[in-house]
């Protein structure tokens, strides 16, 4: 039995948001290496190109049908501004004054929409 109080595990995002994370980060830098390292290389980097592609467009549908957290529509519940997180979120704070929070917060949204809006303006 647990303690009474002792916080128990939960896990917000699943296993298609995880993997989709972890292996877009792992071919950002391979596909960041092989273009630094060109020659023979480059076959491999346009393949890595290809696979980053099809991650997105993955994760471009399972925003609209994973889980609960994975949706884009669970964006849109994050109103909050950022200057304002920091003081509903109890920085400064003890713990246990803090609230809970899951999912994603206000700064975590602005960094993800300030990443998606520079990545489609680089483009050629």
């Amino acid at each position: 039995m647990s303690e009474p109080g002792a916080s128990e595990r939960t896990r917000i995002w699943d296993l298609p948001t995880r993997l989709f994370h972890w292996l877009l980060a792992a071919l950002v830098v391979f596909s960041f290496t092989t273009g630094k390292l060109g020659g023979d290389w480059l076959t491999w980097h346009f393949r890595s190109g290809y696979a980053i592609a099809s991650l997105l467009l993955f994760r471009l549908l399972w925003g609209f049908a994973g889980s609960r957290y994975a949706r884009f529509a669970s964006f849109l519940a994050v109103t909050v501004s950022p200057m304002a997180h920091g003081a509903l979120t109890g920085v400064g704070r003890s713990a246990g004054e803090c609230r809970a929070q899951r999912s994603r917060n206000a700064i975590g949204v602005c960094t993800a929409d300030r990443a998606g809006h520079t990545s489609l303006h680089r483009r050629v």
